[in-house]
């Protein structure tokens, strides 16, 4: 397992997070590819490095079309034209508008990504579209385009996440449902991008534990529609509740609303540098030049030492539910998953009178509560839940990919130390082969854990295992 720290040096975004990811070795090819695996509308996706300063970075930017564009329908066609001069041109006949202001349900926008200039060399860009509309991009949408994309589990579970956050921070601050909640920057392609393409870059960093300095937030206002808004801007605050932060002078908005989420979402602690080994830094740059410090965002990669890493305490949380139906409850279910929570389980109950009933519980981060709590108020009958704090011991987890007869399957190894103790091929790979070849989904399995035996990875394992058993001998 890695562990990734991310030191905000000038705050941080979505773009900028992205950026030190590619600076950090996730080749832009391979961040093309994943982000093929969702149905989303035009963009070109290009990444070149930059001087800030002194120093040498990585920007990516998600260029849109004018105007601003709208998920797509569920069913489409799709026409490629490839351009090799230097860059990569996938390009889909449909068309959509981008506005780079940021505009919730009630019309408030304003701008949420960095900025910096000096860029050389190195340049390659990547477009494709879709030509659908939608009026809005509701968070149910946004949910639903990523949880049924064909991109991994892990993913997955990030990206909707982070957007999970967002949602909620908006419906906080406009006074909404979370589902009624429509985004336009923050739902639009280019943000998307780059939530989605995060969740990538850290499946291919193996990061299994994040943690963040406290944040450097700026001051002063910004312009939205309406006139002029506080900066920090009210949902960046609602997301970094509980969350360590330090005041600057800095008359610029340097957290954005897509950046606290991404930190609220995947940080497991927040603090200095932790006490592991150091393999990689990357930078990621933003586009607007600040004079009193680089607008970068570091992000350094390394490993933990094992006797540095204590049993993880989380929150288990509670209530009891006997007066609702198998659908409400399992809406809950879905919400309280999307949320983030860690895992999500029903008991059979016989509660006072003989009523039959059942057990609600979740395991969450502790920062994770206060959402927890509006979900469980929101979504479910309870008129209230208990919570205690519980100790988790989780194997260490990497991903390998194996070439099947099927098509290319994703393997999760669980390691204690260097042994591996499991073995288990990606549910979702896994699926999607057996719809499209027509198969035993139990035969995709099989085939997969074949492959992951005479794979060059399992050799290559089994050699390490072999000489430690030597050695103890």
């Amino acid at each position: 397992m890695n562990w990734l720290y991310i030191d905000s040096i000038a705050g941080i975004s979505g773009d900028m997070m992205l950026g030190a990811l590619v600076d950090l070795g996730v080749p832009p090819s391979f961040l093309r590819e994943q982000l093929l695996r969702l149905p989303i509308s035009s963009y070109s996706l290009k990444t070149y490095r930059t001087m800030v300063g002194v120093l040498d970075a990585v920007k990516v930017d998600v260029i849109l079309p004018h105007d601003e564009p709208n998920l797509p329908e569920q069913t489409h066609e799709h026409s490629h034209s490839h351009d090799h001069s230097h860059s990569h041109e996938y390009s889909h006949r449909h068309e959509h508008s981008h506005s780079h202001e940021h505009s919730h349900s009630h019309e408030h926008s304003h701008s949420h990504e960095h900025s910096h200039g000096h860029s050389h060399s190195h340049s390659h860009s990547h477009s494709h579209s879709h030509g659908h509309s939608h009026e809005h991009n509701l968070y149910k949408d946004i949910r639903t385009l990523i949880a049924e994309s064909t991109l991994s589990d892990g993913v997955k579970e990030r990206a909707l996440a982070i957007f999970a956050k967002l949602a909620i921070a908006e419906a906080g601050v406009h006074g909404m449902e979370v589902d009624d909640v429509a985004f336009h920057e923050v739902g639009a392609v280019d943000s998307i991008v780059d939530i989605v393409g995060c969740a990538i870059g850290l499946e291919y960093l193996k990061v299994g534990h994040i943690v963040c300095s406290p944040l450097p937030l700026g001051r002063g206002f910004v312009r939205c529609q309406h006139g002029l808004i506080p900066v920090p801007v009210p949902a960046t605050l609602e997301l970094l509740e509980g969350i360590p932060v330090v005041g600057t002078e800095i008359e610029e908005e340097l957290v954005t609303p897509t950046g606290a989420a991404i930190v609220s979402a995947l940080c497991d602690s927040f603090g200095s540098y932790p006490s592991f080994l150091v393999e990689r830094v990357g930078y990621g740059a933003g586009t607007r030049h600040l004079q009193e410090r680089p607008n970068l965002l570091r992000l350094v990669l390394g490993r933990s030492r094992q006797s540095d890493e204590p049993p993880t305490t989380l929150l288990q949380v509670e209530c009891n539910i006997d007066d609702m139906t198998p659908e409400q409850v399992g809406f809950a279910l879905e919400q309280l998953r999307d949320a983030g929570a860690l895992d999500v389980w029903l008991s059979s109950l016989s509660m006072k009178k003989g009523r039959p009933g059942q057990l609600l519980a979740l395991l969450c981060e502790q920062h994770q509560l206060s959402l927890m709590e509006q979900i469980l108020f929101q979504q479910t009958s309870t008129f209230g839940f208990r919570y205690f704090p519980v100790q988790r011991c989780v194997l260490q987890r990497e991903f390998y990919p194996v070439v099947t007869a099927f098509g290319t399957v994703t393997v999760k190894v669980g390691f204690r130390g260097e042994k591996v103790c499991q073995i288990s091929p990606e549910f979702e790979d896994c699926r999607r082969l057996a719809q499209h070849q027509g198969v035993a989904l139990a035969d995709v399995y099989a085939a997969a854990l074949e492959a992951w035996t005479s794979s060059e990875a399992h050799r290559s394992l089994q050699e390490v295992d072999d000489g430690k058993s030597t050695e103890a001998s």
